[in-house]
């Protein structure tokens, strides 16, 4: 198994970060007036679908430029991340309606971090061990990522531009989101090879090949 050296595994992490800094600031930059668009004409959860769809496609494509240097899987990681944000961020509007404030960001963003997180699981499983740990890892990401959110409310709060505000809040949940996300994603490509799950999925058929002839 190849193993990269510390200083490329930093060089790793730093560019994950970099590359979801600018991913979420600027897939949700292209993704906000696409909603305004969709919402004259369709509900609150098609709307978030299509723009999870935009902020999935452009954060997966950022991600992507990282990964595909180095795995030979990095294609599946757009498609991954495009369905996982447009099956999680829909998941808003519904709880908004059961439960608000805090504890309702929290929900959220719980579930968008395990709708990504399980999507691009489905790419990792098949090639690295202990792939699970990536969900755990997206939640965590998600939820502390918003922090943004906090930075956004009060950048709104003072004199300064929305637009800033906007970016400034998106770039700090990239920022925490890739940290979170970048340090996994470095234990996990030092084991490579089909988690366990991704074994059991064979089929039953599926047999190692048996030797042949007599022992002497």
């Amino acid at each position: 198994m190849r193993t990269e050296r510390p200083e490329a595994e930093w060089d790793l992490v730093l560019w994950w970060v970099l590359a979801n800094t600018v991913g979420y600031t600027v897939g949700w930059a292209v993704a906000l007036p696409v909603g305004w668009e969709v919402s004259e004409a369709a509900g609150a959860t098609v709307t978030h679908a299509v723009v999870g769809v935009v902020v999935g496609a452009v954060l997966g494509g950022a991600q992507w430029l990282v990964l595909r240097r180095r795995v030979s899987w990095a294609t599946w990681w757009v498609l991954a991340s495009t369905v996982g944000y447009a099956a999680g961020l829909p998941t808003r509007p519904a709880v908004g309606l059961v439960v608000g404030g805090v504890i309702g960001f929290g929900v959220v963003g719980a579930a968008v971090g395990a709708a990504v997180g399980g999507a691009q699981w489905l790419v990792l499983r098949h090639n690295v061990h202990r792939a699970g740990w990536w969900v755990l890892a997206s939640v965590i990401g998600v939820v502390a990522g918003g922090l943004g959110d906090v930075v956004r409310a009060v950048s709104l709060g003072s004199d300064v531009a929305v637009a800033v505000a906007f970016a400034v809040g998106f770039a700090v949940f990239g920022a925490v989101y890739g940290a979170a996300t970048g340090v996994t994603l470095v234990w996990l490509l030092r084991q490579r090879g089909p988690s366990r799950a991704a074994r059991r999925s064979r089929r039953p058929g599926q047999r190692k090949p048996q030797r042949t002839g007599s022992r002497k």
